[in-house]
């Protein structure tokens, strides 16, 4: 994350679209702000299971979700990063359409 010398610039983004999570959980991980709430858990997991599943195929995506996302089974939890028709998608919260589909088939 580039050390707490970047924590300057990374203060100046957190407010940006796409990068926002990213640059508030770094300025939680060096202890100058506060916790990630759960829609930036959310954006980063959805993000961390697509790379995961564009690197290391669907097997390491399922684990990435399975200890990122909070949930009772593996179907609730794909529910967070895959809203079902019920709970549709929100841009703010989910990033990239092509992930979620990817994600969806995974869960079926």
């Amino acid at each position: 994350m580039l050390g707490s010398c970047a924590i300057p610039a990374w203060r100046e983004f957190t407010a940006a679209p796409h990068v926002g999570p990213h640059a508030r959980y770094a300025v939680y991980a060096w202890d100058q702000g506060p916790e990630p709430d759960e829609k930036d858990i959310q954006w980063l997991a959805t993000e961390s299971a697509a790379a995961a599943l564009d690197a290391k195929g669907p097997g390491e995506a399922l684990c990435v979700v399975w200890e990122s996302v909070r949930g009772e089974d593996l179907a609730g939890r794909l529910a967070v990063v895959y809203p079902s028709e019920e709970n549709p998608q929100e841009p703010e919260k989910f990033n990239l359409t092509e992930v979620n589909r990817k994600l969806a088939k995974l869960g079926r």
